[in-house]
């Protein structure tokens, strides 16, 4: 019975443990032209995107995402 509560256990710890450490996805983008604006967690200008695609492969093999979008359409 300890055991069985042990493999319980040591199951729900891994996986816990392995969840919280998932790499952001990378994407194959289209190049259609539809401008979005974003700006960095870590600040600075915003920044004008191809498409959505595009700003979120900047976020590839990454652990959270690197930018927020503020609104589709290209910065001012």
């Amino acid at each position: 019975m300890k055991f069985l509560i042990f493999i319980i256990l040591f199951v729900a710890i891994f996986s816990l443990s392995n969840a919280q450490q998932q790499q952001l996805p990378c994407y194959k983008c289209r190049t259609d032209y539809k401008p979005v604006c974003a700006q960095s967690i870590h600040g600075g200008p915003p920044k004008t995107y191809t498409n959505k695609c595009i700003m979120d492969s900047e976020n590839c093999g990454k652990y959270e995402p690197q930018n927020t979008l503020l609104y589709e359409g290209e910065c001012n």
